[in-house]
């Protein structure tokens, strides 16, 4: 196999997602036919060998993420000696979130001739039927494992106006859409399709927030594809956050945080509408009108500033994790947060709370305290008293 002028050529082919009548007879013609066959697993691809009852004539090579930067060259060798590559993976089109690209890369590099063989995509086949738009849409592959970072991810999203498509696997579907419903509105159109083109293909079409309740009640299994209907013009509208509407004021120290603390370094921070502020405070034995309340206890500070529509956000400010995910909470809570106010009794996520949201209030000097205490004031003693 060659092209006509007799070089060789890469050939990217795909294989069947689940029903093996999806194989195209040109990927039957390559595997019966190219000189060397990259497979991602040769075990699956002589499987694939056997039910579609053909034999693999070339020679058969292991290539997957592990040692593709040692193949790559070597393959492209081969194809500058006149040689027909076919890569494939176990399943779909090699690259999309399966081996291939640093080969791809390679070839570009060297100007080798590189071609495909399309054929069956999961992503693309599940937004054919999902219902949700299709003239703009966006591969996002694979969702972030621990709580923390999906949080922080998927409220990167929060304004993609782009039908969204993902891939998650069965054991953490339903933390993943746990984790959706407090980022997004769960009134957004979703779509769970599992098990693409196999006898079992199920495809739930659901509200967010019923698409949740839908796995709690049915856990899915198998080969999982996520789609979610992008942000209507309204949420971006609603959702965006500049920097004056942003900022966070830090509170140190080993002592008691009082809600007349939050109100002033709320108004240090420029803030006069309060009704939104989120509140961040750090529960590692932190003393509250003189109780020291243990890590993940209950905070009474709560209850007193539900009065006023604070919405407090309580963490371990010795865990990464929890700070990264209280900031990703953060951004969402009532569309609009006006202010963040964060105590850090240890000290140590302060630097990383700095990171987070790209502003931080420092400490005033006197002028700008008696200022803000000024400000205070006037704002009404009765706002201080609890």
């Amino acid at each position: 196999m060659r092209n006509s002028d007799g070089s060789g050529i890469l050939v990217l082919a795909a294989t069947p997602i689940g029903n093996i009548r999806d194989a195209s007879s040109r990927l039957v013609d390559l595997l019966k036919n190219a000189d060397i066959v990259a497979a991602e697993d040769t075990r699956r691809l002589y499987d694939l060998a056997h039910r579609l009852n053909i034999e693999v004539s070339g020679t058969v090579i292991s290539y997957y993420d592990h040692n593709e930067h040692t193949k790559a060259a070597w393959l492209c060798d081969e194809v500058k000696n006149g040689k027909t590559v076919c890569v494939v993976s176990d399943a779909g089109m090699p690259t999309i979130n399966d081996p291939g690209l640093t080969l791809v890369r390679e070839a570009i590099k060297r100007d080798i001739p590189i071609t495909c063989a399309p054929g069956p995509s999961a992503a693309l086949d599940a937004l054919a039927i999902s219902g949700l738009p299709t003239d703009r849409f966006c591969y996002e592959g694979f969702i972030p494992r621990k709580k923390g970072e999906k949080k922080q991810y998927f409220s990167t999203l929060l304004n993609e106006t782009r039908t969204m498509i993902f891939y998650e696997s069965p054991q953490r579907i339903e933390e993943t859409l746990e984790v959706m419903v407090e980022i997004f509105p769960a009134d957004r159109s979703a779509v769970l399709a599992r098990e693409l083109t196999k006898n079992y293909e199920d495809v739930r079409r659901l509200q967010l927030g019923d698409l949740l309740i839908s796995v709690q009640q049915d856990h899915p299994r198998g080969e999982l594809v996520l789609l979610l209907h992008g942000a209507s013009t309204k949420e971006v509208q609603e959702a965006q956050i500049s920097d004056e509407d942003y900022r966070v004021y830090t509170l140190l120290g080993d002592g008691e945080i009082q809600e007349g603390q939050v109100w002033e370094a709320a108004m240090l921070a420029g803030f006069r509408k309060l009704d939104n502020l989120v509140v961040i405070v750090d529960n590692n034995n932190l003393q509250i009108d003189g109780t020291i309340t243990e890590v993940n206890s209950p905070y009474p500070i709560d209850q007193k500033f539900e009065a006023f529509n604070f919405h407090v956000i309580t963490i371990d400010g010795n865990d990464f994790d929890q700070i990264a995910a209280a900031f990703a909470e953060a951004r969402t809570v009532k569309g609009q947060p006006t202010a963040i106010v964060a105590k850090t009794v240890k000290g140590k996520g302060v630097s990383f709370m700095e990171n987070q949201v790209g502003w931080h209030g420092s400490a005033p000097n006197d002028e700008q305290y008696a200022e803000a205490m000024k400000e205070l004031e006037e704002a009404g003693e009765a706002l201080c008293q609890m």
